[in-house]
Parts: C-alpha cells; sequence; structure tokens
C-alpha cells in the first residue's frame, strides 16, 4: 500500500500562537532541564495509519509560544516521509528569508521575486530500476505491524528524563582525532579511512554512552570509528551500495543493545535561519525524548563546533556528563610522536 503526499489549497498548515503556561525554562540552555518542560512547546501531529484508509492526515504543523518580555519559542512538528532534515532546513531557511524581507521597510518584491528557483517536489522524475521504493514500503510496513506501542510525548512515559547539550569544539575533536591515532599506534592497528568533524563526535558520543551504559571498554571508540569512516567511504563512492538490506539491517541494529541513533546534522546551519527577530538563542530536538537518539547541531557560538543533544533518565545522565568530562581530559593529554623527528 502506497500513500500520497498531497497540496489541498483549502487547508493550511496549522498554526497556533499561545502563551506559556509552563514553568520557566532554565535560563543556562546547556546544564540538565526537566525534558517534561519542552513538551507543551511542541505541537502535536497524528500518526500515519497503516490501514487502506484515504482520509487525510496533517504532515506538518507550527507553535509559536510567547515567553512574556522574554520573547517566544517555535516549535514545529513534521513526519518524515515529507521531508528529511536538509529539505526541512531550506523549507524553514525560505520561510525565513521571506518573513525577515516582509519586516523591512516596503516596497516589497512580488513573492516570486523571493525564490529565483522555485523548490521541486516531483518525485515521479526519479528512477527507480532496482524496484526499491516497493521492497521498502512492503518491508516498512511489516516493521511497523510488528513493533510494539511507542510512548507517546508529554509527561507521560517519560519519569525523570532531563536533556542536556553538550559542546564538541575543533579543539576537542583534534584531540578525539590524537586520541584514536594514538590507540591504532599502539596496537599496531591500520588507521581508520575518515575521520571527518561527525565521524569524530558520533565515535566519541557512541563509546561515552556506551561506557555510561556499562556496555563497552573505553577503546571501543576506535572499532566506532572505523565502522563510522568505512560506512561513509562506502556511501561516498555508492549512495545505494545494498540497498535492499537496508530495512532488515535496520531492524537488526535497533534490536541490538550497542546502538545509538543521531537526528539532525551539523551541516545545515540552523543557527543562521533568521526570521527578522535576529538568530535563534537554542535549537532543541524533543523527539530524541522518545527516539532516545542523540541530536546534532552545529554550534551557536564556536566556529567548526557541534551541539549535541542527550535525553536520558537522570542517574544515566549524571553519569554521562561525568564520562564525557573526563573523557575529553584524558584525551587532551595525548600527544602524536612527530613522524620527521
Amino acid at each position: 500500500m502506497r500513500k500520497s503526499v498531497e497540496s489541498v489549497e483549502s487547508v493550511g498548515i496549522r498554526l497556533r500562537l499561545t502563551p506559556l503556561r509552563v514553568g520557566v525554562l532554565p535560563r543556562d540552555s546547556h546544564r540538565p532541564r526537566d525534558a517534561a518542560l519542552f513538551h507543551p512547546l511542541v505541537p502535536s501531529l497524528p500518526p500515519i495509519s497503516d490501514s487502506s484508509s484515504d482520509a487525510p492526515v496533517p504532515v506538518f504543523a507550527a507553535q509559536v509560544t510567547v515567553f512574556p518580555n522574554s520573547g517566544l519559542c517555535l516549535g514545529l512538528a513534521c513526519h518524515h516521509v515529507v521531508a528529511d532534515a536538509r529539505t526541512f532546513n531550506l523549507f524553514l531557511k525560505a520561510w525565513a528569508s521571506l518573513s525577515l524581507q516582509l519586516s523591512s521597510p516596503p516596497p516589497h518584491p512580488p513573492l516570486r521575486g523571493f525564490f529565483g528557483t522555485p523548490p521541486y517536489y516531483d518525485r515521479t522524475v526519479l528512477r527507480d530500476p532496482r524496484g526499491l521504493l516497493h521492497r521498502f514500503l512492503f518491508e516498512w510496513w511489516n516493521c511497523r505491524r510488528q513493533a510494539p506501542p511507542s510512548p507517546v510525548l508529554g509527561g507521560v512515559g517519560f519519569p525523570d528524563m532531563v536533556r542536556s547539550t553538550f559542546a564538541v569544539g575543533a579543539t576537542d575533536m583534534a584531540c578525539i582525532r590524537r586520541w584514536i591515532l594514538s590507540q591504532c599506534n599502539a596496537g599496531n592497528l591500520p588507521h581508520p579511512p575518515h575521520l571527518s568533524p561527525y565521524v569524530l563526535t558520533c565515535a566519541f558520543l557512541w563509546v561515552v554512552w556506551a561506557v555510561a551504559h556499562e556496555l563497552v571498554g573505553e577503546t571501543g571508540i576506535v572499532v566506532a570509528a572505523n565502522a563510522l569512516g568505512s560506512t561513509v567511504k562506502r556511501l561516498d563512492k555508492d549512495l545505494f551500495a545494498e540497498a535492499e538490506r537496508w530495512i532488515s539491517d535496520w531492524r537488526a541494529f535497533s534490536e541490538s543493545e550497542l546502538h545509538v541513533t543521531v537526528a539532525g546534522s551539523p551541516k545545515v546551519d540552523l543557527y543562521d535561519t533568521d526570521f527578522g527577530w535576529g538568530r535563534p538563542r537554542k535549537i532543541e530536538d524533543i523527539s530524541i525524548d522518545k527516539s532516545r537518539a542523540i541530536s546534532l547541531h552545529e554550534s551557536r557560538d564556536v566556529k567548526g563546533g557541534i551541539e549535541v543533544g542527550i535525553s536520558l533518565p537522570k542517574p544515566k545522565m549524571d553519569a554521562f556528563t561525568s564520562l564525557f568530562t573526563a573523557g575529553l581530559k584524558v584525551m587532551k593529554q595525548i600527544t602524536l610522536p612527530n613522524p620527521n623527528s
């Protein structure tokens, strides 16, 4: 069964404007905060049913929450079937650009003048000679039917959950790289094929997360860096390599205790989004409370840095914070021998 995405002129996007009705959020946006405080700031969307019903289901909603004498929060909800992170970011940039120009003094150009080339979303132009679409849909619906019910966002189902943000700067990444290479040299192992800022950050976070859950030792960072780097290099060469196994591999992966998923990307520059009120003060990915993923965004204040969002029960967050800080401290003490000496 295949669903379709349609734009209906008589049905707009639901926008909700609401005053703040929850406790004041902490001003220090990086320290642990009660995850439940953020849930009222995000609009809800009904799940997409796997039934044969043709009833339309909204796939995007927005909510503006006003903080008296302080600012506002723009909360957005979007089904991933409509857009991935980059496509959704391009939509936000277009919306923000339009808002910014309309808030400037007139005269304003016609709406068509805002976009040199309007976005193009006709998916029928994509060729699928391997029949991946039907295979993905068949396996994905089977996964949904067999999956247990997931918790609902809101306070229910998330007791004692806290959110924290961790910053990984360019200096930290250099230290992580030196640590990985020193471990490879000490064990006479080949160096990982690809150590980008993304790979370095994810490898370090995976090990900190796994050690916090008492699942692996600290040397697992070399294994993680190799796995991540090799996968990135393989996908660079052939994006659809082994695509027939994506869903089955995902199922096996999600059932493993040693897995961490990543939401967002540090390459989409969300902090450059300006609706006419200036840059966002803080970006939060609320979905990680439910998915248990780690969110990644570019740093607002540190050039080349990455902001990492984590949501965990309070005791595990305390352990993660301690290991994150201690891990970076140890890695900063590593120096590599000069190959020219």
